[in-house]
């Protein structure tokens, strides 16, 4: 059975679909096969239909983000670029010392999570147009989990800690979430940020509201079957995929709809496109003096990563409040 049919019977079991339903955004969702194959799977967001424009990838995506008209993904070593219509426009190899993990992004630039053989875990910003690196970086004391980015802040969660920094890589607060919670995947939106996190004691997993101006938890949440494997805001939701199933929440926690994939396709990162910039009229096409600059832009990463200090310690002891 193909990835189309299954999510047809699966929504045909699972969903009552208005036809009055307004015409959304795209949810794209990074997914394999048991068979070894991987791609991209750009899903209706209003209801989390299959649209029939899938597109194959060379590995599952680790990290996948949207920024300044591009879906960007890592998978391996390698950071590719790709139309918001699917198709490959350039991939860049980071080779065996660069292992890039995690993205986010915004209209003019992408953030690369990654990780150097030294053992040094940085968060990276790059220009979306050309990829050349902004000059602007900082260090994450421990392995990423999730990363998300508002209009003036980047996010991280790494074990059992939540912080934030500023557009000039700088810390602004970090928070132990203590050895009660364990924070994984990250999303932005609306003022809010979402958290996917599991309680190690009870293994119960969940995805909590915080206000993302105070970093202070807004008594929203919900419980999931597991943790998350990505997280997305649009259309007034959070979205969250999962191992073999995926789901859209309101912002009062209540469960929108669902969409069970089945035991074929393994899930994993995903990223929202609000309708106004979806394919069909795809916007930030470069042109073709922007493409010989990005070009070179994907030369200069490797070469300037290469040049930096894969054993720089991290960012000073960082120090939090506790919380309960």
């Amino acid at each position: 059975m193909n990835r189309t049919t299954a999510k047809a019977a699966a929504l045909l079991a699972a969903l009552a679909l208005s036809p009055a339903a307004a015409r959304a955004g795209v949810l794209y969702d990074g997914f394999s096969t048991q068979g070894g194959g991987a791609g991209v799977d750009p899903l209706a967001s209003s209801t989390l239909s299959d649209t029939g424009k899938a597109f194959a990838t060379p590995a599952q995506p680790v990290g996948m983000a949207i920024a300044g008209g591009s879906l960007f993904m890592t998978y391996d070593h390698n950071l590719a670029r790709y139309g918001l219509d699917g198709a490959a426009q350039a991939s860049y190899n980071l080779g065996f010392t660069y292992n890039a993990s995690l993205l986010a992004g915004n209209s003019d630039t992408l953030f690369l999570g990654y990780n150097t053989a030294g053992g040094a875990i940085l968060v990276d910003f790059l220009n979306a147009a050309t990829l050349n690196e902004t000059g602007t970086y900082f260090y994450v004391p421990g392995a990423l989990t999730g990363l998300a980015v508002s209009e003036d802040s980047v996010f991280v969660t790494y074990s059992h800690h939540l912080a934030q920094y500023d557009m000039n890589g700088k810390l602004v607060q970090d928070i132990n979430t203590g050895a009660l919670v364990d924070p994984g995947a990250l999303a932005y939106g609306d003022g809010k940020l979402f958290m996917a996190f599991t309680r190690p004691q009870s293994g119960s997993t969940w995805v909590d509201y915080i206000d993302a101006s105070t970093m202070t938890e807004l008594g929203t949440y919900f419980s999931t079957s597991s943790l998350a494997q990505g997280l997305a805001y649009g259309d007034g939701k959070v979205f969250a995929s999962f191992e073999h199933d995926l789901g859209s929440w309101d912002m009062a926690g209540k469960s929108v709809s669902t969409l069970n994939t089945g035991p074929y396709f393994s899930n994993g990162p995903i990223a929202y496109l609000s309708d106004a910039a979806a394919p069909g009229g795809v916007p930030g096409v470069p042109e073709p003096t922007t493409w010989a600059v990005m070009i070179l832009g994907f030369g200069m990463i490797g070469a300037n990563l290469r040049r930096r200090n894969q054993g720089a310690p991290p960012l000073g002891e960082l120090s939090g409040a506790s919380r309960a």
